[in-house]
This record gives structure tokens, C-alpha cells and sequence, in this order.
């Protein structure tokens, strides 16, 4: 028995369920998921580190007591899963670092983020891990806006030539302390790992349609009070983009950078984030 799914555009028929990503958007295959047998390693590598190892057209992950997965080409992604491994291990890592090198594969530029919906276009929240994106995706979505992406923005020419992101898979991933600043409950979300204490957020009204991106922020957490928006121009929106590539050591292609959008560098206080001032200073901005 096959599954079928879409995400970030590509339309995927996978050997294992995943519940994470929206039903099959009816296009021609793109990406097989497949259980079967994973080398251990990979000749002529480019990129070598303790879990994985990336080659041309090709990458391999490694995760001890959870799974071996292969991705090539920008089409296959083979998994061979440890015994006894849960099933959401599995798939977190799947659809993280493995989907992000099968993107790079397919020269798709898979940036660190969250993405929500507004009336110009897609607009992307990009920046390190606890930087805060997930935290003002869902503070957006509590707004109104439609969100389309959290973790990883897929960015591709769309059919009219311009920067579209491609909309991922409909749920956020929530740490503890930004659902209590949310105000949301715990019990009413599921783990996204077993043993980890970050926990899935539905996302609303999602939709697979890609959109042109229209503006793009980095977020940049700093020990100073007050938030702070600079837009940025030539060097420094390529450099804010090339900054928040997705895992870019997982291709040799070198950081496939361009300027789709207007790009701004978003200045807010480590502590505390001003989450509620953060949000109507960008919806003002973007609006």
C-alpha cells in the first residue's frame, strides 16, 4: 500500500504514512519514499559530518536507533529504519534535513523559516533556531493569516518567473514556553517526538498553492531593548538570504542566493520577546 501527499509543491507517493503532510495534490510524481536497504556511507563525498554524508546527487543521514535514509537525485528517498524505532522519530528527521537536501538536489532554495500568507504575497520569517519564527508564525495565524510553512520555506521560480515560495505542510512546532505565551494548551496538541518537548500546532485554512514572495524578514534576537527594522539592499539582501539557507552544507551547488523580495534585517530583544510588538510592527510594514 503507497500514500500520497504534496508538499512543498511536489506531489510524493511514500511506502509509509505521513500524517504530517496534506493529501495528494493530483500532479505528476515527483518524489518516491521508499523502505528498503540504505548504505552506510557514500563514496566521493563533498561533505562529511558525524551523521551524514553528502556526495553529487546524493545524501545520506544516519540516525543511530531511529533510521538511515538516502536521498538522490531530487526523486527517491530510501529509508531503512532501525527495529524498534517510533514511528515520529522517523518521520521528524525525514521531513527535516532529508527533504531539505532532496530540495537542494532539485535546485530549490530551501531557506531556514516561516512563512505566512498577506494581501501582496508570501512573506517569509527567517532566522536561527529560537529566533523566534514558529512563535510569530502562530502569533500570525491567531491574526487571521494563513500560514504556509514553518521550518523550512521552499523558494523556485514560479509560472511566471518571479520567486514563489511552495508551501510545506500544515502544522507549527511549538516549544513549551511560546505556547504559554500564546496562550495555548498544551493538551491539546501532540508531540512532535516522543521524548522532546516541542509540541505540533495545526495550521488553518492551509492551501498547496504557491504564492510570489513579497517581503522577507531575518530576525535577529540582540541584548537591547526595542525593536528595530532595517531594510536592506544589493550585498546586504543577498547576505540576509544567504545567512538563512537551509542546511547549505548538505549541497555543492554553493548557497543559491538571489533577491525575490523586499528584504529587511529585524532587530528585537533576546528578552523579553515582545511578540505581540513584533508582530504589528512587521503587519504594518508588510501590510
Amino acid at each position: 500500500m503507497s500514500f500520497q501527499y504534496c508538499a512543498y509543491g511536489l506531489s510524493i507517493d511514500s511506502d509509509i504514512a505521513l500524517p504530517e503532510l496534506a493529501p495528494g495534490c493530483g500532479l505528476e510524481l515527483d518524489v518516491t519514499i521508499r523502505a528498503g536497504s540504505v548504505p552506510e556511507t557514500l563514496d566521493q563525498a563533498y561533505a562529511v559530518g558525524v551523521l551524514y554524508r553528502a556526495a553529487p546527487g546524493r545524501f545520506l543521514l544516519n540516525m543511530p536507533r531511529i533510521a538511515r535514509y538516502l536521498a538522490s537525485d531530487g526523486n527517491a528517498i530510501v529509508i531503512e529504519r532501525a527495529a524498534g524505532a517510533d514511528d515520529a522519530d522517523v518521520r521528524v528527521f525525514l521531513l527535516g534535513s532529508v527533504f531539505g537536501a532532496l530540495l537542494h538536489q532539485r535546485g530549490v532554495l530551501p531557506l531556514h523559516g516561516s512563512a505566512v500568507e498577506a494581501a501582496p504575497g508570501a512573506v517569509l520569517l527567517l532566522g536561527a533556531s529560537v529566533s523566534g519564527k514558529s512563535t510569530l508564525g502562530a502569533e500570525f495565524q491567531r491574526r487571521g493569516y494563513r500560514v504556509l510553512a514553518d521550518d523550512i520555506c521552499a523558494v523556485a521560480p514560479g509560472p511566471d518567473g518571479a520567486a514563489h515560495l511552495w508551501p510545506g505542510y500544515p502544522s507549527l512546532h511549538l516549544w513549551p514556553d511560546a505556547a504559554e505565551k500564546l496562550g495555548l494548551a498544551l493538551a491539546g496538541m501532540t508531540r512532535v517526538r516522543p521524548k522532546l518537548e516541542k509540541y505540533s500546532l495545526p495550521i488553518d485554512r492551509f492551501s498547496t498553492q504557491s504564492l510570489p514572495v513579497s517581503a522577507i524578514y531575518g530576525l535577529h534576537p540582540v541584548n537591547a531593548g526595542g525593536i528595530r527594522l532595517t531594510a536592506l539592499s544589493g550585498e546586504e539582501q543577498l547576505k540576509e538570504i544567504a545567512w538563512n539557507v537551509f542546511q547549505p552544507k548538505f549541497t555543492d551547488r554553493g548557497p543559491i542566493v538571489s533577491a525575490p523580495a523586499r528584504v529587511s534585517r529585524v532587530y528585537r530583544p533576546r528578552a523579553p520577546f515582545l511578540l505581540e510588538e513584533l508582530a504589528s510592527s512587521l503587519e504594518k510594514d508588510f501590510a
